[in-house]
């Protein structure tokens, strides 16, 4: 199955027709002569995506890293399951990425092995904002 019909089938059953219909989406087709003179050029950059629907969310991130206009792997992993419920995808510093990804990891397993119940997302998102409160250099 190709790429396109993939992504055609994800946004018919999860996306109403009239969003399907937005430039959004049609930001997303294959760059063809017709539409290039109206996007934008981008040297580069990851994509995450996140669907919320009635039986959950759908996350989905390309595989390919780059350093600079080099690219270093085919196949990294941006999205990853820090809980039973939980799953965190990230971009950009590889080092914070992976330090909150541990962090979670650790939180809602210490949880789990000492009160039988998996840590709320509410209290999960309260942890990932005070460690961004408390130690941004910006």
């Amino acid at each position: 199955m190709e790429r396109e019909e993939i992504l055609d089938r994800i946004t018919r059953s999860l996306l109403s027709e009239d969003f399907r219909k937005s430039r959004t989406l049609n930001s997303l087709a294959p760059r063809t002569e017709a539409n290039s003179q109206n996007l934008k050029s981008v040297q580069s950059g990851t994509t995450i995506l996140a669907f919320k629907f009635d039986g959950g969310v759908f996350m989905a991130a390309d595989r390919r890293t780059l350093s600079g206009y080099e690219i270093v792997s085919q196949n990294t992993i941006k999205i990853h399951q820090v809980g039973p419920y939980t799953a965190v995808g990230f971009a950009g510093l590889v080092s914070d990425g992976q330090d909150m990804v541990d962090y979670l990891e650790v939180i809602n397993g210490g949880f789990l092995r000492n009160f039988q119940i998996p840590l709320t997302i509410r209290a999960q998102a309260q942890n990932v904002a005070s460690i961004c409160r408390n130690h941004s250099i910006y």
